[in-house]
Parts: C-alpha cells; sequence; structure tokens
C-alpha cells in the first residue's frame, strides 16, 4: 500500500509544515495531523472495498457500508468534539475503522475457479467451451452445425 509511506512522510515532514503557519499552529494540529495520517489505511481500504463491490453489483451492500459510515463518524465526532481537534481526528479515525470493517464483511468472497460452470450447474471441463483456433470442441461443432444450415 501505498498510504503507509505517504503516512510516515507527512508524520516527519508535518511537524515543519504546521511550523510554518506558526507555533500554536503546530501545538494544537500536529496530534491531529498524526492520527489522521494513521486514519490514511483503513480509508484507503474502505474505498478499495467499496471499489470490489461496484464491480460485483452489489448496490444494497456500497449503500449499507456508505450508511454505516456516515452514521459512525457522526456519532463518533459528536461524542469526541468535546474534546477537541483531535477528539474529532479521532472520531473520524474510528468511524474509518468501522467503515472498513463493515466493507470488509460485506465484500464477497468468492473466487473465480479454474472449472467454469455452465447455466445447467454442472462442472465443465477446458474442452467444453471454444477456444479461438479450437474446432474439437462441443461448443465449436453446436455452433457451426448452426450457422451452416443451408
Amino acid at each position: 500500500m501505498l498510504c503507509v509511506p505517504a503516512a510516515l512522510g507527512l508524520i516527519i515532514v508535518g511537524r515543519w509544515l504546521l511550523l510554518a503557519f506558526g507555533w500554536r499552529y503546530y501545538h494544537y494540529g500536529f496530534s491531529s495531523l498524526v492520527i489522521l495520517a494513521l486514519a490514511a489505511g483503513p480509508i484507503a481500504a474502505t474505498y478499495w472495498f467499496l471499489t470490489v463491490l461496484r464491480l460485483a453489483g452489489k448496490l444494497r451492500a456500497i449503500v449499507f457500508v456508505n450508511g454505516t459510515y456516515a452514521v459512525a463518524t457522526c456519532a463518533f465526532v459528536w461524542l469526541g468534539s468535546a474534546h477537541g481537534l483531535t477528539g474529532v481526528a479521532t472520531a473520524w479515525s474510528v468511524g474509518a475503522l468501522i467503515a472498513a470493517c463493515v466493507a470488509g464483511v460485506a465484500t464477497p468472497r468468492e473466487r473465480y475457479a479454474r472449472h467454469r460452470r455452465p447455466v445447467g450447474g454442472a462442472v465443465a471441463t477446458h474442452s467444453t467451451y471454444a477456444t479461438p483456433g479450437d474446432t474439437t470442441s462441443r461448443s465449436h461443432r453446436k455452433h457451426k452445425g448452426a450457422t451452416q444450415k443451408t
């Protein structure tokens, strides 16, 4: 994951970046910056899982994950706002972690097997399906016979 080196770089360089805006900006913002940089992992995982769900056509799961993300983040921000900027950053990170867990559970675990299952449900061997240049498979013979009717 590219977010790990980027988060570490932001933590290392962030002190001087925040000091460019003044000592008070650094004093109050550095801990929040560190917390949000560490939240990059769960946020990236959430969006990766959402992409897998989108490719699988699981719209209800996408809506559920995003709804969980929104509700958890809002609830934890409401609870953490009494602790200032650090509490809000921590709440955002916890909301992202919860969303990543929910998205991970909602993501289908199907792995594409070597043998494909046709509509009938029986396991098919590789010779069942025609490949380019293959004139001996059953499916090629079936299609060839259907197209040569005169």
